[in-house]
């Protein structure tokens, strides 16, 4: 069982992740947590938010949030309604997270077609996720298509930008340092 599964398992229940069930054997939630110890803020933020609450709102949500916010303001492309960073940063971390899977291949970035599995070819799939349209970030914030793209898409890009940039890496340590910690080969 890698980790990702043993994570996406991880709820108050949870008493071991053995793949037989009963027992306390093999690794408990306990070994997760003290694992999960080592890694940083804005790593423990996307690793629960993606696999366990995608609403989690961590220490980790507010440095990103403050850093985004000057980086905003740094560009000089402040949005018109400036409550609105916060939840154009939801916006872009749900993004990020992939809740929204490809409706050709259901996020598994492969096809079945006339008995043989090819890689899905839709043009905005990749590896079986698809980005928000602008008008579904548009509905999400309560704003209509064309004013989204005039007052908030250019704040949105920043933060996209800066969260493409810093959460993948943040993501990759912070699951290698919980694989090194706990000690699990998948």
């Amino acid at each position: 069982m890698s980790v990702e599964e043993r994570l996406a398992r991880l709820n108050a229940k949870t008493q071991s992740f053995t793949d037989t069930g009963g027992g306390f054997g093999g690794m408990t939630v306990l070994d997760l947590c003290a694992a999960m110890s080592g890694i940083s803020k804005t790593g423990e933020l996307i690793i629960r938010r993606k696999y366990v609450d995608p609403k989690d709102k961590g220490e980790g949500y507010y440095r990103l949030l403050s850093e985004s916010v000057a980086r905003i303001y740094d560009a000089g492309k402040q949005p018109k309604k400036k409550n609105m960073i916060q939840p154009l940063l939801d916006i872009a971390l749900d993004d990020y997270c992939g809740n929204n899977l490809c409706k050709s291949c259901n996020g598994t970035g492969e096809v079945l077609s006339a008995g043989v599995i090819r890689k899905c070819r839709a043009r905005a799939c990749v590896d079986g996720r698809t980005a928000m349209k602008d008008c579904d970030k548009a509905k999400l914030l309560g704003v209509g298509a064309m004013d989204f793209r005039r007052n908030y898409r250019d704040a949105y890009g920043i933060i996209e930008r800066y969260l493409v940039n810093i959460l993948p890496n943040e993501e990759s340590e912070a699951l290698s340092t919980i694989r090194k910690q706990a000690k699990w080969t998948d």
